[in-house]
């Protein structure tokens, strides 16, 4: 009896009275949520209680854990940290997305940010967009998505009289019926005309399902990439980091630079997050509040820093960065970041290291 629940699916509103149940002489209790095999289900059949449910608390902590470990082992490698993500966190996160992961979930992207976010070491506001470009990753929607994908195929092939294709069949004739219904079938119909795969719903399935799914994902890889340059050409915020990043994918200093703090110290500053003035002061209006605290008018930002500031001038000759002839101040900050050298990635992070360590100690001591 006390594994035994009685969940009434309805649009909303309180039960009757009358409406009881009892086994023998026993009432039975009724929930508003039950967990099956997994998944939890609500009264309304909303996927959302599914997705925010004790999983993503689960995925949040095995990420915090996996980092602990490879800090342990004093590595900082994203390719292995993103191995370990989507072979032991992501499958806890897309649990049961074949029924779900037809669109983009805000909990379970969440959860997918917040780890790129402590893998580079970088404040909790700083642009998703920036964050998911210098790492190169796709939101998890692109595999869930495949995923729905691949149980649409699964059911195609179940005998007629199976549960799950009677199901099936029901759906399909629901939304055949009636144009604007948005049950699953509908979605998957959807999902595959919005990416330009109608065909493969007008046929009901492709010839090589495996090679299908491949390219399946490129196109919602092709789709997000087209909606991160938007992001990048709408906002100002991404003025100067659209200049050096030109391409979703990951940055070469994340596996070039071996030291944690020079790479974390190269990822702020490449960003805008890091404190200095023209990064932490970079919505004020006043431009003289955004001065630096050791030159008379001159905006304290990132190529002052490397290249003007004279109180980093020592560093300039210990770390020297090379000089490209003919450029503006502010395009030589930018072709640092592509220079086929991997010394030119070394000394810009450890420049950057010491001259914000310095400035601290000089600010503080005034």
């Amino acid at each position: 009896m006390s594994k035994t629940k009685v969940m009434v699916f309805r649009k909303g509103g309180y039960l009757s009275a009358r409406e009881r149940w009892f086994y023998g002489t026993e009432r039975l209790e009724v929930v508003n949520t039950y967990r099956y095999l997994g998944l939890t289900f609500s009264t309304r059949l909303s996927f959302r209680v599914a997705t925010d449910g004790e999983h993503l608390t689960r995925a949040k902590r095995g990420t915090i854990e996996i980092l602990k470990t490879l800090r342990r082992l004093n590595c900082f490698s994203p390719g292995l940290f993103f191995k370990l993500f989507d072979a032991q966190i992501a499958p806890s996160l897309l649990y049961g997305s074949e029924l779900w992961g037809f669109e983009q979930h805000d909990a379970v992207e969440k959860v997918h940010i917040q780890a790129c976010k402590l893998l580079l070491n970088v404040p909790s506001y700083t642009p998703n967009d920036m964050v998911l470009g210098d790492l190169g990753r796709f939101p998890l929607f692109v595999i869930s998505a495949a995923r729905c994908i691949q149980y649409w195929f699964r059911l195609l092939k179940q005998p007629l009289n199976r549960y799950s294709r009677k199901a099936y069949d029901m759906l399909y004739n629901m939304q055949e019926r009636d144009c604007n219904s948005k049950n699953w079938v509908a979605q998957i119909k959807f999902l595959l005309c919005c990416n330009g795969f109608g065909y493969v719903w007008m046929y009901g399935g492709v010839g090589n399902e495996k090679m299908f799914i491949t390219e399946f994902k490129n196109r919602l890889r092709d789709c997000c990439c087209q909606g991160w340059f938007s992001h990048m050409a709408k906002s100002e915020r991404f003025d100067l980091y659209s200049c050096f990043k030109n391409a979703l994918e990951r940055e070469r200093h994340l596996e070039v630079v071996q030291s944690r703090v020079y790479k974390t110290a190269l990822a702020r500053f490449r960003v805008g997050v890091s404190r200095i003035h023209g990064h932490r002061l970079r919505f004020l209006v006043a431009e003289n509040q955004r001065f630096c605290p050791f030159c008379v008018d001159m905006t304290e930002d990132e190529s002052h820093v490397l290249f003007v500031c004279p109180v980093y001038s020592q560093l300039r000759e210990k770390f020297p960065l090379p000089v490209y002839r003919g450029v503006s101040v502010k395009e030589r900050y930018c072709r640092l970041y592509n220079d086929p050298d991997d010394k030119t990635l070394l000394n810009m992070s450890r420049f950057i290291f010491f001259a914000l360590k310095l400035r601290e100690s000089l600010t503080s001591e005034e």
